[in-house]
């Protein structure tokens, strides 16, 4: 959901709705990736080890969307933090952006940092139990479906600082 929050507030600012760097685990929920999509999502695999050509292709994208001004929104950490705290940052789309710059390929780069804060949290049931060393609950339709119950329940004050 923080994908779309802040592309929703963008756009009730009048500002063109960034294009969503996604991992790839969201491509495959039916329904949700299609919502993604034609939220200006693009996804990418968590790791890009081992594959040099998709690495190649991924990077020359990255780079296009540079050149053609286009906002990407993405998370530095990949994913959302379990223990509540800041998480070590993955540095894929970030080095893909700086080498663009600094090859000269592209003239400037504006990073506007974006920090999402909600009193209550959708997984908060599940955190107790992956702090015990349970597997991470994989997103899925159904696990959205079932949870489309409790989203008119109120989870307090969502603040987005940027």
């Amino acid at each position: 959901m923080d994908f779309l929050i802040v592309s929703l507030v963008l756009y009730g600012w009048q500002i063109l709705p960034p294009h969503i760097v996604a991992g790839e685990d969201l491509m495959h929920i039916k329904g949700v990736s299609h919502v993604l999509r034609y939220s200006g999502a693009l996804f990418m695999r968590r790791s890009l080890k081992g594959d040099d050509l998709y690495k190649a292709i991924f990077s020359e994208y990255i780079k296009q969307l540079a050149k053609d001004f286009a906002v990407m929104e993405f998370f530095i950490e990949g994913t959302r933090s379990r223990v509540n705290k800041m998480l070590a940052p993955k540095f894929g789309i970030l080095n893909f952006i700086n080498k663009s710059y600094f090859e000269k390929d592209v003239e400037e780069v504006t990073f506007v940092p974006v920090s999402i804060n909600y009193t209550r949290v959708l997984e908060g049931e599940s955190f107790p139990g992956e702090l015990t060393g349970q597997n991470k609950v994989k997103e899925s339709l159904g696990r959205i479906i079932s949870a489309a119950q409790i989203l008119f329940t109120s989870f307090g004050s969502l603040y987005l600082d940027f």
